[in-house]
């Protein structure tokens, strides 16, 4: 039995391994992969939710390049990012350095979201965006929630984005990737996530879906006609059919 454990524990460093290396090839074009109409649907839709009030200290945690930590210091807040990835981490600060970003008012630390660095109750508010899913087993993956509500202050709100498995992944039959792949992935339902969030953080755990038509479009036809599609994308948030054919599931829940 402890050389199994010791097999597992050792796949799932080899998984995040893989995955920090991935990271790291792709920092300095991943802003590139992501269409301008993903990026919009996706970072309103969470900032929405997170509600971000100048001088709360934030945790982005799997920061990558800064997509949402630029956005949380344009607010007013200050800012800590954390990441495993030495060269997204790298980006993110030439990122949050320029515009109505400030440089003095985040900290990026290089870290395992599944073992946070940090004292208890430390946050006033927590984001990880497309995080959760990457992580290599349903013991890290709680580990990593333990570890969010464990540095949230209480009343702390944590948002969270993690793939949906959505109608489209049903009919491909791909809720989890093989083991032996680059990039790991998990895709939580509706019903398995509320489940999984509630076990940890207790009381009104609300989800919604985040469509994000990139993946059912033409990305040239969605860029071209933001303005109508953005609008019936985050519409269907309200809907029952958010959960049947989002591509993310977005979480909001607080610490009590």
């Amino acid at each position: 039995m402890a050389s199994k454990n010791k097999a597992s524990r050792n796949n799932i460093e080899m998984l995040k391994i893989k995955e920090m290396i991935l990271r790291d090839k792709k920092a300095e074009i991943y802003d590139k992969l992501i269409s301008t109409y993903q990026h919009h649907v996706e970072i309103d839709s969470i900032i929405e939710k997170l509600n971000p009030k100048e001088g709360e200290i934030i945790l982005d945690l799997g920061c990558g390049t800064g997509r949402i930590a630029h956005k949380l210091i344009s607010a007013g807040c200050e800012v800590v990012g954390l990441d495993f990835s030495i060269k997204s981490l790298k980006v993110c600060r030439a990122r949050c350095s320029v515009g109505q970003s400030r440089r003095d008012k985040i900290c990026l630390i290089r870290a395992d979201a599944c073992n946070l660095p940090f004292e208890d109750d430390s946050f006033d508010k927590c984001i990880s965006s497309q995080v959760l899913q990457h992580i290599p087993s349903e013991n890290e993956r709680l580990k990593m929630l333990y570890e969010v509500r464990r540095v949230l202050k209480r009343n702390g709100k944590f948002v969270l984005t993690t793939y949906n498995y959505s109608l489209r992944k049903i009919v491909g039959r791909k809720k989890e990737t093989p083991k032996n792949v680059n990039l790991y992935a998990y895709r939580y339902d509706f019903i398995e996530l509320k489940k999984t969030i509630s076990s940890v953080f207790k009381g009104n755990v609300k989800i919604v879906g985040i469509l994000n038509l990139n993946h059912w479009l033409p990305r040239n036809m969605l860029n071209a006609f933001e303005t109508v599609f953005a609008p019936f994308d985050r519409s269907l948030e309200k809907t029952p059919f958010c959960y049947f054919l989002a591509h993310l599931l977005l979480v909001e829940c607080k610490k009590i």
